[in-house]
């Protein structure tokens, strides 16, 4: 499991929006909410940890962008974001600044 985390933060990458937005009209975009950590969350997804998962997912710390998110992130073109890709998915998280 470390070394998948080793591997998996040695893969992570800064974009905007504009490179995210065509994993998100394939609907293989998962957004990871801030107070998390992109890379644990990357690491369940890889193990196919179903239980943190679905947690994850009931509580919208990790879900598909809406409307209002992708409208946001399409009008401010300053947000970066880290992502990682865990086939099919590409997970993303909005760097604070």
């Amino acid at each position: 499991m470390e070394n998948l985390k080793e591997k998996l933060t040695g893969e992570r990458e800064k974009a905007r929006w504009l490179m995210l937005e065509e994993h998100n009209k394939r609907e293989a975009l998962l957004i990871v909410a801030t107070d998390l950590d992109l890379i644990d969350v990357a690491v369940a997804v890889a193990s196919d940890d179903v239980k943190l998962i679905k947690t994850l997912l009931d509580s919208e710390q990790l879900k598909r962008p809406d409307e209002t998110m992708v409208k946001l992130f399409e009008e401010e073109t300053d947000f970066n974001f880290n992502f990682v890709i865990i086939q099919p998915y590409v997970l993303a998280q909005k760097i604070e600044e």
